[in-house]
């Protein structure tokens, strides 16, 4: 009998895939995570506070915490030029050229700052989806090319 739980334990391979684009040509390169990953992650970046009129509990998000840990789950990115950046933050870019570096602080500050950046990346990570119909779509493309070969 196959036991779901401990095939996710024991089976779990590393998915990595493209986004779709986020806006012009800019898409990232992720690693994707499961809900109950999610989950855990999300808890390990809440504060716990205590309201001082009520004294009840409120639990409320470490944002810098957890832009921090979803910024391990963006490898890489493509097509973020200094046009596109001047599109998604309100920045100069005057004198600027290339594409903008992948870096740690690069991607801490998009997601803290770029408005809906974060939650497209959440929605990313998580969508297995995405990442199944790119493996499709490479699977198809290198049939296609080996059938071209012959």
């Amino acid at each position: 009998m196959v036991d779901l739980k401990q095939l996710m334990e024991t089976k779990k391979k590393e998915v990595v895939g493209w986004t779709p684009e986020f806006v012009d040509n800019f898409k990232c390169k992720v690693k994707f995570i499961t809900r109950a990953e999610l989950r855990r992650l999300i808890e390990r970046c809440t504060v716990i506070t205590y309201d001082k009129k009520t004294h009840q509990r409120v639990d409320r998000p470490d944002e810098d915490r957890l832009y921090k840990q979803l910024s391990a789950y963006i490898l890489d990115w493509e097509g973020l030029t200094p046009e596109t950046l001047a599109r998604i933050l309100p920045v100069d870019v005057s004198g600027l050229e290339g594409d903008i570096p992948c870096t740690e602080n690069n991607k801490i500050t998009l997601l803290k700052e770029a408005y809906e950046f974060d939650d497209f990346i959440r929605e990313s990570i998580t969508s297995l989806d995405s990442f199944e119909e790119q493996k499709l779509e490479e699977e198809l493309k290198n049939s296609e090319a080996l059938s071209q070969q012959d």
